[in-house]
């Protein structure tokens, strides 16, 4: 309600307010050695950065706070528009985050899965009568049998987990079915050489006849 200079009178004069209604947008952006999607080697840090929209007619009310729990975890607030959270143990976790404007607007939670796999894969072989070749095959503690990829090109052998960690053994001959035996000559875990100085690992095959023991490479083992 206002006067009118001219006449004196109370004027009645309706303003439309226009409020902040949309939620704001919270982004997140994962840094670390990265494997397949959402499983890392080493340690990891999400970088969380929210953002309110403008509305046509009015300013956005910004940011007040970020919301943010990993896992089973209490709910963590932190005031501003952007924080860091790093994640250092093996395992799969679960970030859930969301953000809060001004006007208490609140997003939509939103979740990031975060696998950390530290360990190599297990590689082990036993002799494939059929294939009358060494068969090979591989175990980890976080990747399933089925998700580690193994390759056998020319006398190495190389399995590969989810998160990227690799166990490689290298032998000495090229070919194996063409020798009929195989002799490692190295083995590595995330291409750091294992110390084999005091081991020895050989296998020989034979068609037809049983050999007299021992044979060949010194003894068979």
């Amino acid at each position: 309600i206002a006067k009118s200079q001219t006449t004196g009178q109370e004027v009645t004069q309706t303003v439309d307010v226009i409020a902040d209604n949309i939620a704001p947008t919270t982004k997140a952006t994962t840094s670390g050695t990265m494997g397949q999607q959402n499983y890392y080697r080493g340690n990891v840090t999400v970088n969380l950065v929210a953002s309110d929209t403008a509305q046509e007619g009015i300013d956005p009310s910004g940011i007040l706070s970020i919301f943010y729990k990993i896992d089973d975890n209490d709910i963590v607030a932190v005031a501003g528009a952007a924080t860091d959270i790093a994640f250092t143990a093996e395992g799969a976790h679960t970030l859930t985050y969301f953000s809060q404007d001004n006007a208490g607007n609140k997003e939509v939670e939103k979740t990031l899965s975060i696998i950390i796999d530290n360990i190599p894969p297990e590689l082990t072989f036993n002799f494939d009568q059929t294939k009358k070749d060494l068969e090979f095959t591989a175990t980890d503690n976080i990747s399933g049998p089925d998700n580690i990829a193994i390759t056998d090109q020319n006398g190495v052998v190389t399995a590969t987990d989810q998160a990227g960690n690799t166990t490689k053994l290298v032998f000495n001959e090229k070919n194996r079915k063409q020798s009929l035996r195989a002799q490692v000559k190295s083995i590595s875990h995330n291409d750091t050489t294992v110390n084999l100085s005091s081991n020895r690992i050989s296998f020989a095959w034979f068609y037809g006849y049983t050999p007299k023991i021992p044979a060949i490479l010194g003894g068979l083992q």
